[in-house]
């Protein structure tokens, strides 16, 4: 009965309170009681187990009105739906538009291309900007084909309210991933909205992709975040050598003859001291990969390493081992070392003592940019002396089984039938284009190589549900978030595998039924997979899982901006994203009392290709908050762009706060 004293006395329910308690409280809390008679308990206390629950609720309804928590229903359906503190609190959904955030563009009127989809009116801008034709040609060709508008009307084909429906039912604000004026990457980027700060937690990105795409990591292993990419083959013709090289050299120099610009190439792949095998001209070899993709990893998969790029044998044998994520991308693994029966004595006599034992302070093999050369890996700058003579040669080691790793990879992918056949192709389109034959067909780069990044061991990260309290799951196809989300503890979703390809003539902008983790991804599929998490039933406006907290993450939006094509940009945020939106919000959606928040891990702008340091635009609302009675939990913001959210009530803040405020936000509405 002690839980009816503290109710009708309007003290906090301390399991899900957004202040501490009371002193008075602490002394009877769950935690308390577990922590100082945790071996006298049988299951959960008293107030947590549904048949006692019951007849406590029951007389709790008797009390007067004045004594009821302002959320008390009117009746009791069944053992779910309790009154007061809910025993199974609505869910949180954290909605991750991975690169949302961009600029203003003259061909869309001066607007992002967040505030065309929003329906934003085009501004006129007083500085002459450089207009960026290129990135919204197919962009204006939609808006041409379907409604005959222009990109700078403010109603678009584009326009979808839907997406800033958070945005006005709830409270806005500007977002630092990270820090302010820091640019990260996808991994620090989600870890620190994790409530993980990045410099306590973060290793490297690989063991997050490894984990991800599915792969089992040992204690010794090293992981890395791999792509598939083409390096330039010394038999290219000069049409290929063009075709693999004309987005870095046209790009830059418009003006230049198509002879002036192969001598430019010839001159790179014989730049002092460089080796003209190595010259990576597309670091992702094709974003369309899934059916070659799986054929390769599974014929990568356990290459042995037992010599160096000389052949001269080393002290250890490693392993490669190697499992596909999605589009370019796959999950590399090094494995700890077991002897050597073929090694005699060389050079390697130093590293004996390391017994196979790998290091992950090393470099990786990846440009960063297409048309460079691939790096060498070698170990890390010990400048500020932090790393103990046995740690450097353990990363001296490591380096050197890495390039060897490397070399034998592209020996291996080059002689692969899959690039054979690829290069076949390309044969006979430059034949039929010699001949005069128009031809609509593209060339397919040759995936030759992987690209070595983000070295890591599997480290140790607090899970979630003890740091925040919640028991979380993930959404994500996209392997280093999902791989992350497991290191912190939530619970993967795992989707089932496919090799079916696109069906163009049915939708040429979905992969129907398959949630791919790219711009064709199917986000009906992900949204099924939360109602299956959530145990959501249509007529029925109450979760029935113990899940509490769900990662919703979609990428195709990042995706457009790395391939700086602003048509898929806008077709994802205002078809997908926002059908996504509309669904968590419709009355078959979310559970009333539900918490949503949208945002964004970084912004990846189109006329940058990359990731920025840029805020990104956060939203947060209660499903079924009413705007009249509870104002303080909506600010009057609008839409859901970079420059509506400067006036949200949220202010600008930190990745960090983001789950606090969430649960903030959950409890404020409910108490």
């Amino acid at each position: 009965m002690g839980t009816l004293y503290f109710r009708a006395n309007k003290y906090p329910a301390d399991w899900a309170a957004a202040k501490d308690c009371t002193r008075l409280l602490r002394s009877f809390s769950a935690a308390q009681m577990l922590k100082e008679y945790g071996k006298r308990f049988i299951g959960a206390p008293a107030h947590l187990q549904p048949e006692v629950a019951r007849p406590m609720q029951l007389e709790l309804n008797a009390l007067p009105e004045a004594f009821r928590p302002p959320t008390s229903l009117e009746t009791v359906e069944s053992e779910e739906d309790y009154y007061g503190a809910p025993l199974r609190p609505p869910p949180i959904v954290l909605f991750i538009i991975d690169g949302v955030g961009d600029n203003t563009y003259p061909e869309l009127g001066n607007r992002t291309p967040l505030e065309v989809v929003a329906g934003v009116e085009p501004r006129e801008c007083a500085i002459e900007k450089h207009a960026s034709s290129s990135l919204w040609t197919e962009a204006e060709a939609y808006c041409q084909a379907n409604g005959g508008t222009s990109l700078k009307s403010r109603l678009t084909p584009f326009y979808n309210p839907a997406l800033s429906a958070v945005a006005r039912q709830g409270v806005s604000g500007m977002l630092d991933p990270y820090e302010a004026g820091r640019s990260c990457g996808s991994d620090t980027a989600h870890l620190s909205l994790f409530g993980y700060p990045p410099t306590e937690y973060y290793r490297g990105r690989g063991a997050y992709e490894a984990l991800g795409a599915g792969l089992q990591l040992g204690e010794g292993d090293i992981a890395f975040k791999s792509n598939f990419c083409t390096q330039l083959e010394t038999t290219a013709t000069d049409e290929e050598a063009l075709r693999y090289n004309q987005q870095n050299f046209f790009d830059l120099h418009p003006d230049k003859s198509t002879e002036a610009v192969l001598q430019e190439v010839r001159a790179q792949w014989t730049a002092a001291g460089e080796d003209p095998t190595a010259f990576i001209t597309f670091r992702r070899c094709d974003r369309d990969f899934t059916r070659e993709g799986p054929i390769l990893c599974e014929y990568l998969n356990d290459t042995v390493v037992d010599t160096d790029r000389e052949e001269v044998p080393l002290p250890f044998v490693h392993r490669i081992k190697v499992q596909y994520a999605t589009e370019h991308r796959c999950g590399l693994s090094l494995t700890e070392g077991t002897p050597n029966t073929a090694y005699t004595k060389n050079k390697y006599d130093r590293y004996l003592d390391l017994e196979g034992e790998l290091s992950d302070y090393i470099t990786g093999t990846d440009p960063l940019k297409d048309g460079r050369y691939l790096l060498r890996c070698k170990p890390k700058s010990n400048a500020d002396a932090t790393k103990s003579e046995r740690e450097l040669r353990t990363a001296a080691y490591t380096s050197l089984v890495v390039e060897r790793a490397s070399q034998v990879i592209t020996e291996r992918l080059s002689a692969h039938p899959i690039n054979e056949e690829r290069r076949a192709h390309n044969r006979q389109l430059f034949e039929r284009r010699q001949r005069g034959e128009k031809v609509d067909d593209e060339y397919k780069n040759i995936a030759n190589t992987i690209l070595f990044r983000g070295a890591a061991k599997k480290g140790f990260v607090p899970l979630f549900s003890v740091r925040h309290g919640l028991v979380a799951d993930i959404i994500a196809p996209t392997c280093i978030i999902r791989g992350l989300g497991a290191c912190c503890g939530m619970k993967a979703y795992t989707f089932p595998t496919t090799t079916t390809t696109l069906n163009k003539e049915e939708d040429p902008y979905t992969h129907k039924g398959v949630a791919t983790g790219d711009f064709y991804s199917d986000v009906t599929v992900k949204l099924d997979a939360l109602r299956e998490i959530l145990n959501l039933e249509k007529n029925r406006p109450i979760t029935k899982s113990k899940t509490n907290f769900v990662v919703l993450h979609v990428k195709g939006v990042d995706d457009a901006g790395h391939d700086k094509n602003g048509f898929q940009k806008l077709y994802y945020l205002s078809h997908k994203c926002s059908l996504v939106m509309e669904a968590l919000l419709s009355d078959h959606g979310l559970p009333q009392g539900s918490v949503l928040g949208v945002l964004a891990d970084h912004s990846t702008p189109l006329y940058i290709g990359d990731h920025c340091c840029e805020p990104v635009p956060f939203s947060v609302c209660v499903v079924g908050n009413d705007k009249d009675k509870n104002s303080k939990l909506c600010d009057g913001v609008q839409e859901y762009t970079e420059i509506s959210v400067t006036e949200g009530g949220a202010g600008r803040f930190r990745g960090e706060h983001v789950v606090p405020l969430l649960k903030k936000m959950r409890s404020h509405f409910h108490y």
